[in-house]
């Protein structure tokens, strides 16, 4: 019986030393996943310029957001081709070349309009032409064009070749001509063609100093999948012209190009032909009090979005 009695003490000490090794065990998993919550629920602060700033101010994602805020699908330096499409613009938004144009040029008629900032730009080009080849037949003939009329050019392009697509005119919503931005060239009189050449070649090799490009060039046409056009002028502001053409690289190599200099990286340094310095680097989408703490405090800077993911910052240095 003491026999007995002995083996079922030590079966209960047994079972007993199990059963605290099973309950400390739960406990100090729980005691883990507790701490590891906590510890990623903490909001880190770090020291910046002298003011705290929490670790979700810090943070910008590098992937493209699913919904790009509006700004995003604002600016100068706005991509749009055959994939990416055209931001919604209206003519009122915009403004009559006739009304404000230089002597040293023409224009089809009134309803010729783009983006107010793009007019001086454009006077001082055409007149800064006329000063050096004494020409002044060149004609602007077309600007913003509104997704309805772009339905029409290409309806009519598609009827005159009898093809499914068109190389030479932009799908409906995807055209350039619905940022404002663009502005295509023809000569006066007798449905003269602006081909570039000749003396008109200067235009073309001048535009950056005025904050344009061709926009489609002959070599790039893989990339642009529209043909090569001499007369179509893309503004983009003279920085970001000057290191286009420096590199020759059409906007959609550029906007790619644009993000190997991140806001928290090495910045595009770039000199125009007047010695101005600029500064230019890429942020990410991110939210409105984000973007505010990645602008520049003391120098002078342009914002615009690529129509895609992210901002790019021109700060003159």
């Amino acid at each position: 019986m003491v026999y007995q009695e002995g083996r079922k003490r030590r079966y209960r000490l047994k079972v007993g030393r199990i059963l605290i090794t099973i309950c400390m065990t739960i406990l100090l998993i729980c005691i883990v996943l507790f701490l590891w919550k906590w510890l990623n629920g903490i909001d880190f602060v770090a020291l910046v310029d002298g003011k705290y700033i929490s670790s979700s101010e810090m943070e910008v994602s590098t992937q493209p957001s699913k919904a790009v805020a509006k700004e995003v699908r604002q600016g100068e330096l706005i991509l749009v081709n055959n994939q990416i499409k055209a931001p919604e613009s209206s003519a009122s938004d915009m403004i009559s070349i006739f009304d404000r144009k230089s002597g040293s040029y023409y224009v089809r008629d009134k309803n010729v309009i783009v983006k107010e900032e793009i007019m001086e730009p454009i006077n001082r080009m055409m007149d800064d032409f006329y000063k050096n080849t004494g020409l002044d037949d060149v004609m602007i003939i077309s600007g913003f064009r509104d997704e309805a009329l772009q339905q029409t050019l290409y309806e009519r392009e598609l009827n005159k070749t009898g093809l499914n697509s068109s190389s030479l005119v932009a799908k409906p919503g995807y055209s350039e001509h619905q940022t404002g931005y663009v502005i295509d060239l023809g000569l006066y009189g007798d449905g003269r063609e602006f081909d570039g050449k000749g003396a008109y070649k200067w235009l073309l090799e001048n535009a950056h100093l005025y904050g344009f490009v061709q926009r489609y060039q002959e070599d790039k046409v893989n990339i642009t999948m529209i043909d090569n056009e001499p007369w179509h002028f893309r503004y983009v502001g003279i920085a970001h012209a000057h290191a286009m053409k420096q590199n020759h690289l059409c906007l959609e190599e550029y906007i790619d190009f644009l993000k190997n200099y991140p806001y928290n990286g090495t910045h595009l340094e770039i000199q125009t032909q007047s010695k101005d310095n600029y500064e230019i680097y890429y942020i990410p989408d991110c939210t409105p009090s984000q973007l505010q703490e990645l602008l520049p405090k003391d120098n002078l800077y342009e914002l615009s979005g690529n129509n895609i993911d992210g901002y790019i910052v021109t700060e003159k240095v």
